[in-house]
C-alpha cells in the first residue's frame, strides 16, 4: 500500500512517516526543503516531496501513482485538501487531523462525494488518548522503527511560547512542555 503524509517532517507527521513504513508501506513524505533530505535519510521516506518546488497533484496525477492513504495535518487550505484527494485511489482514505485551521467546508464536501460513491472515504481525527495505541507506539520506539523528534522542550509557564512556535507551520517534531 502507498501513504502520503503530508507535513511530514512536524510533530505528527514525522510519527506518521515512521509508523507506515513499521507497518510495510510505500511512504511519501511532503515537507519543505530545509528537511527534504532528514526525512528521507533519518525517517526513512520512499520518497520525498518539496512542497516549495514540486507539486504533488502534477507529481502524482498519473492513476497508477494514487495512494491508498493520504495523512494529512496541515488542512487549513482547500486548495491544498484538493490536492490530497485528487492523488488518492478511488477507494482511498483521506485522514486529515482536526486543528485550528481546518477547511470544514471542503473536508464535509468531500465526505458527501464519498457518500455518493464519487470520492474518496474522508475522515477527521481529533486526538484523544488511547492506552492501546500508545503501548504500540512506545514498542515501535523501544524496537527502533520510530524514532521520536523534539524539537524544543519548554516549562508549562512558557506554554504560549511553545503555542507560538508550533503555529510557526515549520516546526520539525515535537514541542515538549515540562512539569
Amino acid at each position: 500500500q502507498r501513504a502520503l503524509v503530508n507535513a511530514a517532517s512536524g510533530g505528527v507527521g514525522h510519527l506518521a512517516v515512521q509508523i507506515a513504513k513499521a507497518l510495510g508501506m510505500h511512504v511519501t513524505a511532503v515537507c519543505g526543503t530545509k528537511n527534504v533530505e532528514w526525512v528521507k535519510s533519518y525517517l526513512g521516506a520512499d520518497e520525498v516531496v518539496d512542497y516549495s518546488k514540486q507539486d504533488v497533484a502534477t507529481l502524482f496525477s498519473d492513476p497508477s501513482k494514487h495512494f491508498d492513504l493520504a495523512l494529512d495535518t496541515m488542512g487549513s487550505r482547500s486548495d491544498l485538501l484538493n490536492k490530497l484527494l485528487a492523488v488518492l485511489k478511488p477507494n482511498g482514505h483521506l485522514a486529515h487531523v482536526l486543528n485550528a485551521g481546518t477547511d470544514n467546508a471542503t473536508l464535509e464536501a468531500a465526505k458527501q462525494r464519498h457518500a455518493e460513491g464519487k470520492g474518496p472515504c474522508v475522515s477527521m481525527t481529533l486526538v484523544s488518548p488511547n492506552g492501546e495505541q500508545l503501548q504500540k507506539i512506545a514498542d515501535l520506539i523501544a524496537a527502533g522503527k520510530v524514532k521520536l523528534e523534539v524539537a524544543v522542550s519548554l516549562p508549562l509557564e512558557q506554554a504560549a511560547k511553545a503555542h507560538d512556535q508550533i503555529a510557526t507551520g515549520h516546526t520539525r517534531g515535537k514541542v515538549v512542555l515540562t512539569l
